[in-house]
């Protein structure tokens, strides 16, 4: 079955990989700046039924989950961008977005 990803509560991020550049690792979901152009760029998969697993259709991207935090981090924090973490940062001392 293919898995409808939802940002909000519970959310998860994941990362796509190049396998022809290991240096190459970019947030794809969740994510504020570029959003639809990254999702475009990287997500957009098509479901194999034969073997249950989704494809991207760019044969050198690989799309995973991070594993950082014994696995933790990708449902963590919906957006672990600077740009979040710095409205975080003020809220928490008391600046009004």
């Amino acid at each position: 079955e293919p898995v409808l990803l939802v940002s909000g509560m519970g959310g998860s991020v994941l990362h796509a990989r190049r396998r022809s550049d290991p240096k190459f690792d970019l947030r794809v979901w969740v994510r504020i700046l570029l959003a639809d152009l990254e999702f475009k760029k990287y997500l957009w998969s098509l479901y194999n039924a034969q073997t249950g697993y989704v494809e991207s259709l760019d044969d050198d991207v690989e799309i995973v989950v991070p594993d950082d935090d014994h696995g933790l981090f990708a449902i963590d924090v919906l957006d672990p961008s600077w740009v979040s973490g710095l409205m975080v940062a003020s809220s928490v001392n008391g600046v009004q977005w």
